[in-house]
C-alpha cells in the first residue's frame, strides 16, 4: 500500500518529494478510510468478524502510520477507535495545495477538505531516518491553527 522514500543525509525537503509524500499518504488514507466506513455500514453478522474487521484495519492503519508519520506523533486515539467516516479527510483538490518548503528541516502544506464538512488543514513534513514524514497535523479554526489527529 505504501510507497518508500529514501533520502540520503544530503537530500532535503523538496517540493516534489513534500508533494509525492502527500499525495501517496492521502490516497493511503483515503482508501482505508473508504474501506473501514464501508465495511462498518455494511454491518458485521457476528462479534468474531467484528473483532477481524477491527484487528485488520488497525494493523493496515498502523502500517500507513509506521511508513508517513513520525513516531512521536502518531495519533493512538485514531488507531484506537479507528475513526473515519463517509466523507475522508484527506480528499482534496491536489491543484489548490498551499506547499511551503523555505525552511531547511520542515515543510507545510496546506489544503481544504472537498467534501463533507470542508476543513483547512496544515501538514508539516520533516526528515526523519533519512525519510520524508508527517510531523504534525493542524486545522484553521477561527482564524488559529489547532493540533489535530493524523
Amino acid at each position: 500500500m505504501a510507497s518508500n522514500f529514501s533520502t540520503n543525509n544530503s537530500t532535503k525537503l523538496t517540493a516534489s518529494l513534500v508533494r509525492k509524500t502527500l499525495f501517496d499518504f492521502a490516497k493511503a488514507m483515503c482508501d482505508w478510510e473508504l474501506w473501514v466506513y464501508k465495511k462498518g455500514r455494511e454491518g458485521m453478522n457476528s462479534e468474531n468478524e467484528n473483532t477481524t474487521l477491527r484487528t485488520q484495519a488497525r494493523s493496515e492503519l498502523e502500517a500507513i502510520f509506521s511508513h508517513y508519520v513520525i513516531k512521536k506523533n502518531k495519533n493512538y486515539d485514531r488507531i484506537e477507535n479507528l475513526v473515519c467516516g463517509l466523507h475522508s479527510e484527506y480528499l482534496f483538490n491536489k491543484d489548490l495545495i498551499e506547499l511551503d518548503t523555505s525552511n531547511e528541516k520542515s515543510a507545510t502544506v496546506i489544503f481544504e477538505k472537498n467534501s463533507g464538512l470542508t476543513q483547512k488543514y496544515r501538514i508539516t513534513f520533516t526528515i526523519e531516518n533519512e525519510t520524508c514524514k508527517i510531523s504534525k497535523r493542524e486545522y484553521l479554526d477561527n482564524e488559529k491553527w489547532r493540533r489535530a489527529y493524523v
